[in-house]
């Protein structure tokens, strides 16, 4: 989750580089961009749990923990992701745009586009053949984003293609 918190923030350091921004100004965007993140994330795990989307997205059997204050934990009510490099590649390419994180309701629904009826596994190469460079290298999260989702709808065309010329 957070190597996900920085490539969401990604867009923010580039603008700040333009333009002349004070520390608060910049603090409260990254605050904001990381929040974003996180609610979609968690909105997104929800709504698998409950079952009214059609996600296949791993699930851990236990319930996350989140930290409460400084010696307190507290068991959340829902299985959190368990996240192996293939569905975090697809959630960060579901989630990273130019401009930073999408909404909850876009990240749903491309989610759901990658994983109707087992597409995911049948276009995995998509995004594991696609190159992520590191957070710390500018604009990575989007470049990775952007290739492995052009490379993502390349793969439903050929087979498109090839289904309705046999």
């Amino acid at each position: 989750m957070k190597k996900i918190a920085l490539y969401s923030v990604q867009h923010i350091a580039e603008s700040a580089r333009k333009l002349d921004k004070t520390q608060e100004e910049l603090e409260r965007e990254v605050g904001s961009a990381v929040r974003k993140v996180f609610w979609a994330i968690n909105d997104v795990e929800v709504m698998q749990c409950m079952k009214t989307s059609k996600l296949s997205m791993p699930i851990t059997k236990d319930s996350g923990v989140r930290r409460k204050g400084r010696n307190e934990n507290t068991v959340l009510s829902i299985p959190r992701y368990n996240l192996d490099e293939l569905h975090f590649r697809v959630i960060l390419a579901a989630l990273i745009t130019e401009n930073g994180p999408v909404k909850t309701v876009d990240f749903a629904n491309r989610l759901a586009l990658m994983q109707a009826d087992g597409v995911l596994q049948d276009r995995r190469e998509a995004f594991m053949s696609t190159p992520l460079d590191p957070p710390e290298t500018p604009n990575s999260g989007f470049i990775f984003a952007h290739s492995a989702m052009k490379a993502f709808k390349a793969m439903e065309n050929s087979e498109w293609h090839r289904k309705n010329m046999v």
